[in-house]
């Protein structure tokens, strides 16, 4: 039977702790390519907060099971593609049924932690003041670490190229182009250019026009 003593905020587990587990969590059960990942992720996040962990060992307990039913589901989920073969489909259903047995299991050692008392959180260590000397420390990050855990996982979307910096590669380039046929450093105008469309497009005509 479960206590009734609330989930610890992340805070009292620790933000690297915290950060760690969801960020495990996320990696096992998302890809990055998933439509479906954000829906996965917070989904996570409620199924690990509901099942109240207090300590950071009932944390991993917890986030254990989470990931055992996720890969279950996709287990059961794959074996319902009818262009599989039965053999495939059948090796499926096995996989998810013990992953199954291994969430009951995972979910059993955590009920037997949490029919045990709280234990005391440890008294907090004093801090000793940097010394006056000390170069200042970068501030640390005041973003919730489920939400540091979430950008981890999903990878940043590519920015977009400053056309000044196209238009500088286009240069070099041009310039590379130019000095393998022989044109050294020349810089001629868009009419004379030959490497400009029209040029390039009157010279594909022609050697067109000679076949």
């Amino acid at each position: 039977m479960r206590s009734s003593t609330a989930a610890n905020p992340p805070s009292a587990l620790g933000d690297g702790f915290t950060e760690e587990l969801y960020r495990g969590v996320f990696g096992a059960i998302v890809s990055p390519d998933d439509e479906a990942r954000d829906c996965r992720m917070v989904a996570a996040v409620t199924e690990l907060q509901s099942l109240q962990p207090r300590t950071q060992l009932e944390s991993m307990l917890a986030g254990q099971v989470v990931v055992t039913h996720h890969a279950a589901m996709d287990c059961f989920r794959r074996a319902n593609n009818p262009a599989l073969s039965d053999d495939v489909a059948v090796r499926l259903c096995k996989a998810g049924a013990s992953l199954m047995r291994a969430m009951g299991d995972a979910m059993r050692s955590l009920e037997r932690l949490q029919a045990r008392p709280a234990p005391t959180p440890a008294a907090p260590v004093p801090e000793e003041p940097p010394p006056r000397d000390a170069p200042p420390e970068d501030p640390a990050p005041t973003s919730d670490p489920i939400e540091r855990a979430m950008a981890g996982v999903i990878p940043p979307e590519p920015q977009p190229v400053p056309e000044a910096l196209i238009r500088q590669r286009i240069a070099r380039a041009r310039q590379a182009i130019a000095a393998t046929n022989g044109f050294g450093d020349w810089e001629a105008e868009p009419e004379t250019d030959p490497f400009s469309v029209e040029a390039l497009t009157a010279t594909l005509r022609a050697n067109q026009m000679r076949r």
